[in-house]
């Protein structure tokens, strides 16, 4: 009886539940196609996803379905003008043209579904033409007029972006020729975003500092406009009515993910014990142990962007141009920590995953172990974690922003590395749930052990004991402690400038659609700094909003201070 009662409502009201069907995955796709620029989650990106499918589908199904129907036409009166409306919704919502950058290169299959449901469109308005009232046809022509150039412009905005994403992003050079020290508003900061963001090559020399707070909103509001051009009808239509400069926001998290954590779990939890009998252990570990980095009472996330701003000007220093395949070495040479240490240079001549995973469990060996007193200290050690969990992170979570080697090995996963990430992720003790033990009880397990040749790269243990040897390395360096935590530091910015330079910039505009990622922010940044130098420090303040980059005329940068 259900069954034939819903049968009865199908055919009696098919074209109206379509109809509505498609207006709401519209609406859906409004509210939340523009979240997506900063949220990572996975339950809203499969939801776009499904409506984004389904809208389509469901608008092209209806309009196919009034064009076969044979009741009396006097039985829809509303035919004449529900087809020109769902032209209208095959248009799609302005925030949301392509879910991905694939769906750019469909423009030509979008153009010719353009003039297939055109006709079909235009074929049920002559159907019904006769059966409508002379308002009722006029607001017809004029909807199908408005869905025509709506669908266009969809199927425009796929080819602009199409073209427009392969050199997205070749260049980010600073444009230098801003005048005055007076705070620069958003209004001002979007005008120059849209100034440059097609710009090619910049000539102008800053004459004056820049505040970092600005350099860091004007990268972030120009990968929103990249954002714009890849995923929306920007590239055609221009239009933002409401506060613009504040919505253009990457998803502000930095993502955590720490393998002595992990391996230091209580795996006799029923959740870990049903994720192992069910053999999705690797997903649930993803998924459980995986954190953000919004800010903590010691370091905010301005602290933490000045820090990264003021490694990457160092990194400048002296030749002012980054070498993005030094991999930390530069750091290193800087303090005389690369020649005679053999565990430190053998760290960073290794393949990129690996060198990764040393370092981050050699980094929180280092902090764990050294003495760290003053609150300057403090913070630059919770920073190198912050930075040494994100690059685990995006080895562990997303492989594709880092170069082919780390992706291979990890995602494709030979067999030497994955026994390389086994032996990373022996339990110390099934019963150890602070990341201190484990720290210690790993410190005291390998002691006693010898260090094997830092060359051999094919035995499984060399990474736990190669990151103990490099652990016991930075500890006995004849270096100040403010010292060795900002080179600790300084090798992750040039670890994470690598990995952001030598993936293909696909990964980046990927990663837009998805709340945007850090790598990216930072990378973009360093182009953008490029012949800068460190002009001065201002005295650290909690949040350390006046520190301030620059270049002064003659071109030399100034000692830095030691309260920074």
């Amino acid at each position: 009886m259900s069954a034939g009662v819903l049968l009865y409502l199908w055919n009696e009201w098919r074209i109206q539940l379509l109809v509505l069907l498609s207006f709401a995955l519209q609406v859906f796709l409004l509210v939340f196609g523009e979240i997506r620029r900063r949220s990572s989650s996975t339950v809203l990106r499969i939801s776009l996803w499904s409506a984004y499918l389904l809208a389509d589908s469901t608008a092209i199904y209806a309009l196919g379905h009034m064009s076969i129907i044979s009741e009396a036409a006097g039985e829809h009166q509303l035919m004449a003008f529900w087809a020109p409306f769902l032209l209208l919704h095959l248009g799609g919502p302005d925030n949301i043209t392509a879910y991905s950058l694939e769906d750019n290169r469909l423009w030509l299959r979008h153009l010719q579904t353009l003039v297939v449901q055109a006709l079909a469109a235009a074929y049920v308005l002559y159907k019904y033409m006769a059966s409508s009232g002379t308002l009722l046809l006029l607001a017809s022509i004029s909807m199908f007029v408005v869905g025509l150039l709506k669908y266009a412009v969809r199927t425009w905005a796929l080819k602009s972006a199409s073209d427009y994403a392969p050199r997205c992003f070749h260049v980010f050079f600073l444009n230098k020729e801003v005048a005055g020290v007076e705070p620069i508003s958003d209004e001002d900061i979007l005008f120059l975003a849209h100034k440059y963001i097609y710009r090619l090559n910049f000539e102008e020399q800053i004459v004056r500092p820049i505040e970092v707070t600005w350099l860091y909103k004007l990268i972030e509001m120009e990968l929103s406009l990249i954002y714009d051009i890849l995923y929306t009808k920007a590239a055609v239509i221009y239009s933002w009515l409401i506060n613009p400069a504040k919505r253009r926001l990457w998803r502000y998290s930095i993502g955590q993910y720490n393998l002595i954590h992990l391996t230091t779990r209580d795996r006799t939890k029923l959740r870990s014990r049903l994720a192992r009998m069910i053999r999705i252990e690797n997903w649930w570990n993803k998924l459980h142990f995986s954190g953000s980095f919004l800010g903590t009472n010691s370091l905010s996330m301005q602290d933490f962007k000045v820090l990264v701003v003021k490694a990457v000007l160092k990194l400048n220093e002296p030749a002012g141009y980054i070498e993005y395949n030094a991999r930390g070495t530069s750091s290193l040479r800087r303090r005389g920590a690369y020649k005679g240490f053999k565990f430190a240079s053998w760290s960073v001549d290794v393949d990129f995953d690996l060198s990764i995973l040393v370092w981050h469990i050699a980094t929180d060996m280092y902090i764990q172990e050294s003495d760290i007193e003053h609150d300057e200290q403090r913070r630059y050690a919770e920073a190198i974690r912050v930075l040494s969990n994100y690059m685990i992170f995006l080895l562990v979570v997303k492989p594709n922003i880092l170069p082919c080697p780390a992706k291979s090995s990890i995602s494709q996963g030979s067999n030497k590395r994955k026994s390389l990430c086994m032996t990373c992720s022996i339990e110390i003790s099934p019963y150890t749930k602070r990341r201190t033990e484990g720290v210690r009880l790993l410190l005291a397990e390998l002691e006693s052990q010898v260090m094997p040749n830092p060359r051999n790269r094919h035995n499984g243990d060399v990474c736990i004991q190669m990151a103990t040897g490099l652990a016991r390395e930075l500890l006995a360096m004849q270096l100040s402690g403010r010292d060795k935590l900002e080179m600790i530091f300084e090798v992750w910015v040039e670890m994470m400038l690598y990995g952001a330079d030598d993936c293909s910039r696909e990964s980046h505009a990927r990663e837009l659609s998805n709340g945007g990622e850090f790598i990216t922010i930072v990378w973009c940044l360093s182009k953008r700094l490029k012949g800068y130098k460190l002009e001065h420090d201002v005295p650290s303040s909690p949040s350390m909003d006046m520190m301030k980059t620059g270049l002064d005329e003659s071109g030399t940068s100034h000692p830095p201070s030691s309260d920074v």
